[in-house]
């Protein structure tokens, strides 16, 4: 009889011992599986964000270029209106602006899909201000072309320059404004992609 309850202590040890073995491959299993699944997440953000940080670069270079020529534009209509105005001067021909091409497809990209949700919140935030400035140009210069071509034709060239001046000067204070955006976001963001 001693013997058969010695068997049973050493069979109910054993299956103790069996059963924490397996508890515990399980949950090391689980810890794997949660931590590879936490480095794909990781690796997922760490590509979006390089993505879109190599397209606001491209944006920023785009938008300095652009500023930079209809600023010459604009100082050039001024100087027509003002040699117009004295008299000095009836030429009142028009040069053409720059547009740059903004560009959004890994904001959208990412948006589409799962990755935006793991992005901290704050630079979601900051990335979907950039964007969202980016839109507002991009309505200011779909309105300029809108409305440059339901100008009316029976305005005077006096009139017509005097728009465009005003609509390019407000296009380049938000070009500025976009561009200081662009800046911001690469100077506390280049260490991190």
């Amino acid at each position: 009889m001693v013997s058969k309850t010695k068997d049973k202590k050493t069979n109910f040890k054993s299956l103790a011992f069996e059963a924490a073995i397996i508890i515990f491959a399980v949950l090391t299993a689980l810890a794997v599986d949660s931590w590879k699944e936490e480095m794909d997440r990781q690796e997922a953000v760490d590509i979006a964000l390089l993505s879109i940080t190599n397209e606001i670069k491209k944006n920023l270079n785009g938008s300095i270029s652009a500023l930079k020529h209809n600023k010459a534009i604009v100082d050039e209509l001024k100087l027509k209106i003002k040699l117009y105005g004295e008299g000095k001067s009836k030429d009142l021909s028009r040069g053409s602006f720059s547009l740059a091409e903004l560009r959004d497809i890994a904001w959208i990209a990412t948006n589409n899909n799962q990755v935006a949700s793991w992005i901290k919140q704050e630079t979601l935030f900051e990335i979907g201000r950039i964007y969202h400035e980016q839109e507002l140009l991009d309505t200011l210069i779909k309105d300029f072309r809108k409305f440059h071509f339901l100008l009316d034709p029976e305005a005077s060239d006096i009139k017509r320059i005097k728009y465009r001046l005003r609509h390019l000067s407000m296009m380049n204070r938000r070009a500025e404004e976009l561009i200081e955006y662009y800046q911001y976001f690469l100077l506390h963001n280049e260490e991190k992609t």
